[in-house]
């Protein structure tokens, strides 16, 4: 006999841990966000993370057996992980899609990321009425994620 391991429970808790850090970032986005004016760099990141997750998700999402067992582990046989779950990749989808539509840039494409001043550069913030998107889209992200 073979050593058995609980490798689909582990994921389950790498999937846990994820959407509570998901979550926890994206709520501390929105405060920062609401605080006032808000670096191009903070912005920048909040993208990066959703590339990250979405990827680790993607990741997740082929593990064979995996919704089988979190419906085994929730005790709810028509709990609906694929549709809830779908609705988090939207949702971080449409985070990231947002950011990069919004953000301004270049003929090229290059981010405008920092301005020049008379002597120096300075980075480019964004007030809260210019994050209202961003924000918006955290809170759906926050609102996909019990």
């Amino acid at each position: 006999m073979a050593f058995r391991t609980n490798s689909l429970s582990s994921v389950v808790t790498d999937l846990n841990d994820t959407m509570v850090r998901l979550k926890q970032v994206a709520s501390a986005g929105i405060a920062q966000l609401n605080s006032g004016p808000t670096d191009a760099r903070y912005i920048l990141s909040i993208r990066q993370r959703a590339i990250k997750v979405l990827s680790e998700l993607n990741t997740i999402s082929r593990t064979p057996g995996i919704v089988d067992h979190i419906r085994k582990e929730v005790n709810d046989q028509d709990y609906a992980v694929g549709l809830e779950f779908t609705k988090v990749v939207a949702a971080l989808t449409d985070l990231q899609s947002g950011i990069e539509s919004a953000f301004p840039v270049d003929s090229d494409g290059y981010l405008l990321i920092e301005k020049l001043d008379a002597t120096d550069t300075a980075e480019r913030t964004f007030t809260v009425a210019e994050t209202d998107g961003v924000r918006s889209l955290l809170q759906t992200l926050v609102n996909s994620i019990a």
